[in-house]
């Protein structure tokens, strides 16, 4: 499958444009957030700014949509226009989101809802907004897809799955491109569930290649969206594989972003032979970040080039562009799962 276009909505800003001068930088400073008003508690978080998810043109049929939603909206919007491909009815368009948490806010929303008021008076808006699938809903009604549609939970691979997924849609011939993406939102209860299960870096520093027992996180949220193919020919970015068996490669990326409490387990693919990378300082730990990863990826495979601030060696060898990008998640079980990347 081709990458044909992306679409992102992180801490960095909105937009793979947005996104790539973020790599050109280098590591992003947090914001704080006050995730509890009966401790007055700060911890740092890359949230996105509220200012980002008001687009009228985009958003004109998603008026009533929550948080999470209009993150998904956005970013499936981006891709599909980063793409320049328009999208005749006969090539239907699949339509996939990844996430690990789904609408979780809205889903606590309604749960409140109902031991305030009863069940007999919760508003049905938050209702069908609780569901998992209300933000593949909003972005089929956005761009007027006609083709398949599915939402896919897991902890640890949601965006894995829906590789599978996609690639199964567009070798059955059910649709010519599909839309995947990821989606996860912060939320005070987010918050508070990251201080309790995870150590967070009170200083908001991102630490991907200590490769410790007790890895440190700074809780991120976001979404992005890749517009996918199986046309060979004119390949914006580069092509995409899911599959799970070793391969050589110029460049690890490195899942490392302290979701995780033992992250040794990574240390066994820092050789010396490849490249380590990991962008996780722009858009923060998530359990559904191999999307932000692999558009990294994307990126440095479409540019010739490796953004050396986010490599683990900064000298002569982590300037040699990559041709083959790996990117590795392991999760708290140490299962391993793999997206190849390459020209």
């Amino acid at each position: 499958m081709n990458i044909q276009g992306i679409g992102i909505l992180s801490g960095t800003g909105r937009g793979i444009k947005s996104f790539e001068q973020a790599l050109e930088r280098g590591p992003a400073t947090p914001k704080v957030s006050m995730y509890s008003p009966a401790t007055n508690k700060e911890i740092p978080v890359f949230s996105i700014d509220n200012a980002l998810l008001k687009d009228p043109l985009v958003l004109k049929s998603s008026r009533r949509a929550d948080r999470f939603c209009r993150m998904a909206v956005l970013a499936a919007w981006d891709a599909l226009a980063d793409s320049g491909i328009k999208i005749r009815e006969e090539e239907k368009l699949g339509v996939i989101v990844a996430t690990a948490f789904g609408p979780h806010k809205t889903t606590f929303n309604f749960l409140d809802n109902i031991l305030d008021y009863g069940d007999a008076a919760v508003s049905p808006t938050i209702f069908s907004h609780s569901v998992h699938n209300a933000a593949a809903s909003y972005i089929t009604s956005a761009l007027n897809t006609q083709g398949p549609v599915s939402t896919l939970t897991d902890f640890c691979f949601p965006f894995h799955e829906a590789l599978r997924l996609a690639e199964a849609w567009i070798n059955q011939g059910r649709c010519q491109y599909v839309l995947i993406g990821t989606v996860d939102e912060l939320s005070p209860a987010m918050e508070y569930i990251c201080d309790q299960k995870c150590d967070i870096n009170e200083e908001g520093k991102m630490k991907p290649f200590e490769f410790s027992d007790k890895a440190q996180t700074v809780p991120g949220e976001g979404s992005v969206f890749f517009l996918l193919s199986k046309n060979e020919e004119n390949t914006k970015y580069c092509r995409i594989k899911r599959k799970n068996e070793a391969a050589v490669a110029d460049m690890f990326i490195l899942e490392s972003d302290g979701m995780i409490t033992d992250e040794t387990v990574y240390k066994q693919l820092d050789t010396g032979d490849a490249n380590l990378f990991n962008a996780s300082p722009i858009f923060g730990g998530m359990m559904s970040s191999t999307g932000f990863h692999c558009a990294s990826a994307a990126l440095m495979l479409k540019n010739d080039r490796i953004y050396s601030k986010f490599a683990q060696d900064q000298n002569s060898h982590a300037r040699n562009s990559p041709d083959n990008i790996v990117s590795v998640k392991y999760c708290c079980n140490r299962n391993k799962a793999i997206v190849r990347l390459t020209k």
